[in-house]
């Protein structure tokens, strides 16, 4: 008298992952990179607030095509929102 296949196979899964769940805590920790100073880090400007622009003329449109690095690229869908 065995396991059947279905028992087998959930011991086995749940083995492996006891398995992994160990080795994780075994493992050793990443080292964390140390600070570089403020002299060294980069400048980044935050990004704009989003704004809701309604009903825009194809013109307008076309401002915010993401060719100016000022400019958002805009996503749009047809049909009703959810």
């Amino acid at each position: 008298m065995g396991l059947s296949p279905v028992t087998f196979f959930t011991v086995l899964a749940v083995a492996v992952d006891f398995y992994y769940a160990v080795l994780g805590f075994l493992e050793p920790q990443p080292q964390v990179p140390q600070d570089r100073g403020a002299a060294e880090r980069e400048t980044v400007e935050p990004l704009p607030l989003p704004v809701q622009l309604g009903e825009i003329t194809e013109e307008e449109l076309r401002a915010y095509d993401s060719s100016g690095p000022k400019l958002p690229a805009t996503h749009g869908h047809q049909g009703p929102g959810l």
